[in-house]
């Protein structure tokens, strides 16, 4: 709306026949509120010289880089005070609109990503478990405990004193061989 403050203002809510003004600004380096006030304050401020002394700033904030957004209380700040030197106390409401979020869907993305890659971590372990087990000596199955065809000759030699049965089939064996 042109006119309005020897300039042109943003958006005009109009009601009772009292006008509010909204500053609309975006921001990409710095929507800190301090920030936001020194670069827009007093625009915002001298849209309500002759009107109700509240001015309003909206600002689409650029600068968030993790999708979230923040609790609405932490959205809006209010300064008052003497912002013109000229007696007269007068509001400027900050409301920030986080631009750059995430969408909640996108929670549950991440959550089934990270619930399948636990699952696929598991599976490796329990993988890896299984191929040691494996790959330890057990005793043999076959033929109540004795030794597979082949395995240690030197049992038929009656070397069995050379022979560690009780770490190669465990005490069972070691008793059946002795």
């Amino acid at each position: 709306m042109r006119g309005v403050a020897a300039g042109r203002a943003d958006v005009v809510h109009q009601v009772d026949g009292v006008r509010f003004i909204t500053e609309v600004k975006r921001e990409e380096e710095d929507a800190s509120f301090e920030n936001l006030l020194a670069s827009y304050g007093d625009q915002t401020t001298l849209y309500q010289y002759t009107n109700l002394p509240i001015g309003i700033l909206l600002v689409l904030d650029l600068t968030t880089k993790d999708g979230l957004s923040g609790h609405f209380r932490t959205l809006y700040w209010t300064e008052v005070g003497n912002r013109l030197g000229d007696g007269t106390r007068r509001g400027v409401l900050i409301v920030k609109v986080p631009g750059r979020r995430t969408a909640p869907s996108a929670a549950t993305v991440e959550a089934v990503k990270r619930v399948s890659k636990a699952k696929t971590e598991a599976a490796r372990t329990a993988k890896a478990a299984a191929k040691a087990a494996a790959a330890t000596p057990r005793p043999s199955r076959r033929g109540r405990g004795r030794p597979a065809a082949g395995a240690h000759t030197d049992l038929l030699a009656g070397e069995v004193g050379q022979l560690s049965l009780h770490t190669l089939w465990g005490e069972a064996a070691s008793r059946v061989f002795a």
